[in-house]
């Protein structure tokens, strides 16, 4: 595996998991400080695939690989799961 690519431990729970359409989404924290890591699989499935790495300014999702309108629910869905976390 290349040393870009985080290796995740899917036995433990992610930050948030979250489906749209036929693909769920899942956050974890990434192994640089303040990057996440986004992984994906398609919906009803167990085989989770590393997709890009995230930032998190405060407010929105960063991430290149995203369209608009899946980054702005991603964002939405992260922000009410750490909210939860407090």
């Amino acid at each position: 595996m290349p040393d870009d690519i985080p290796v995740m431990n899917y036995d433990e729970p992610g930050i948030l998991e979250h489906d749209i359409g036929e693909t769920t989404y899942r956050i974890d924290s990434g192994r640089q400080g303040t990057a996440l890591a986004l992984s994906t699989r398609p919906v009803g499935s167990w085989d989770w695939a590393f997709f890009a790495e995230l930032r998190w300014d405060g407010i929105d999702l960063k991430c290149k690989q995203l369209d608009y309108e899946t980054r702005r629910v991603l964002s939405a869905e992260f922000k009410r799961a750490i909210e939860d976390m407090d």
